[in-house]
């Protein structure tokens, strides 16, 4: 694989390795925070043993994934984005005050709108992918899919310039979660480290009973990407000429945002969530969940054989990994219980009132979902007869006769012929078609008005 991790790591950069030791302080935090830390203007009550219960309105599946910048979404091939390789900014909380420091990503938009992270490519297996790159910066940029061999990527080795864009091709063949980036320059490693990186989600067709599945054998509920940036503003200052030697991240941020700003993904009780993890930095990973066990079900868009039971999975720089997690419906978990997501590896230290944050999110209990109610059977019709048939009953008053023809056709009143005081009233050719039933009155004579 065409990995950016491997290139930074031999110009000397450190990767978090995960020690316990090094683990110890945030575990106590996240200890604190598991009983009942309060935190202002996001976040009430957390807990994995001690959340209250609270009436909540039930929610139904699927819930809406944690929000992303960027996003394009297509539902059928042919697939054509335009992406700009361009520059913008991200704004991290540290202690009461932003930081606003400047990145590159992959937009929809040029101008400057670049944010972290880049533009996901939401497609359907099978779909043909066509990208146009078109290059805002003032540097060369190409593009590379990593988990792709080189020759599936039509294109490949191309790289956009300031005048002439790039095109390139893939067939989204096999479903999974990928990630594309910078690639095929001298500058491509620099580029990424500026955020010059995103994710692919290749779906694959829902079953026909309705099931949702990744690759083809593993149900859910409901997905959400976690994708995992890193900021160094020494180096964003000076992108083409810092030392790589120093490079050290200051910030850690799921989906473009640092704890404790970043959005709870919603699992409601009951359900299994699909969590599509895509590392984006160039440090490794390790994701512990507190207090649930994560199923890795795939790496690198390649389907696990086996299903591994995992706290906190290891995610290489450039690389994805889907796991499921489930909440029980019976009674152990309360609507409103939080679980603490978080980077284990030098991921808390944006210096937060609350004392920590950075690569933090949280895992919500959200209602179970109501049961579809099945439709109600069609009321059962009585079929009307084919023949007519008509009933003749004698009325009580002055002689009328009243004449009732039900049929599945055409009823006529001809001549109906009303009195009333001498002046005599004709009605003649009168015409009503009914679907069903017509009722035809012939020679009602009310009583004679009586004489001056």
């Amino acid at each position: 694989m065409n990995h950016t991790s491997n290139l930074l790591s031999g110009a000397g950069g450190r990767r978090a390795e995960p020690t316990q030791r090094r683990h110890m302080m945030d575990r106590r935090k996240l200890a604190a925070l598991a009983i009942g830390v309060v935190t202002a203007g996001s976040l009430a009550t957390v807990g994995v043993a001690s959340a209250a219960r609270h009436d909540a309105r039930p929610a139904l599946v699927p819930l809406p994934p944690a929000p992303l910048p960027s996003v394009y979404t297509c539902a059928a091939s042919p697939c054509a984005v335009t992406l700009h390789a361009t520059t913008g900014s991200v704004g991290v909380k540290k202690g009461a005050a932003t930081v606003t420091v400047p990145v590159w990503s992959f937009s929809l938009t040029g101008g400057a709108t670049a944010t972290l992270p880049g533009t996901v490519l939401d497609v359907p297996q099978g779909a043909t992918v066509t990208v146009t790159l078109i290059d805002d910066l003032a540097q060369d940029v190409g593009l590379s899919i990593p988990s792709l061999p080189a020759g599936d990527l039509t294109g490949f080795g191309k790289a956009a310039t300031a005048s002439t864009p790039a095109t390139y091709a893939f067939t989204a063949a096999a479903p999974g979660t990928f990630t594309y980036e910078a690639g095929n320059t001298t500058s491509a490693p620099r580029q990424v480290a500026m955020g010059l990186s995103g994710v692919i989600v290749v779906r694959p067709a829902v079953s026909t009973t309705g099931v949702k599945t990744a690759y083809a054998n593993v149900p859910f509920d409901n997905d959400a990407l976690v994708v995992l940036n890193d900021v160094d503003p020494a180096f964003a200052a000076a992108p083409l000429t810092y030392d790589f030697d120093t490079y050290q991240p200051a910030f850690h941020l799921i989906n473009g945002k640092a704890f404790p700003e970043t959005t709870a993904i919603d699992v409601p009780l009951g359900t299994t969530s699909l969590l599509r993890y895509a590392n984006l930095s160039v440090k490794d990973k390790t994701m512990g969940l507190v207090g649930r066990r994560q199923t890795v079900v795939a790496r690198n868009a390649e389907a696990s054989t086996i299903a591994l039971a995992a706290v906190s999975p290891l995610i290489g720089p450039g690389e994805t990994l889907d796991a499921t997690v489930s909440l029980p419906n019976d009674g152990t978990v309360a609507v409103g219980q939080l679980f603490a997501l978080y980077e284990q590896g030098r991921g808390f230290n944006a210096q937060t009132p609350a004392g920590f944050g950075g690569a933090l999110t949280l895992l919500r209990a959200a209602a179970a979902p109501i049961a579809p109610v099945a439709p109600l059977a069609p009321a059962a019709r009585t079929a009307l007869p084919d023949a007519a048939t008509t009933t003749t009953t004698a009325a009580s008053t002055k002689g009328a006769t009243t004449t009732t023809t039900t049929a599945a056709a055409t009823a006529t009143t001809v001549g109906a012929t009303t009195t009333t005081a001498g002046a005599t009233t004709t009605t003649a050719g009168a015409t009503t078609t009914r679907a069903a039933a017509a009722t035809t009155t012939v020679g009602a004579k009310p009583p004679a008005a009586p004489a001056p």
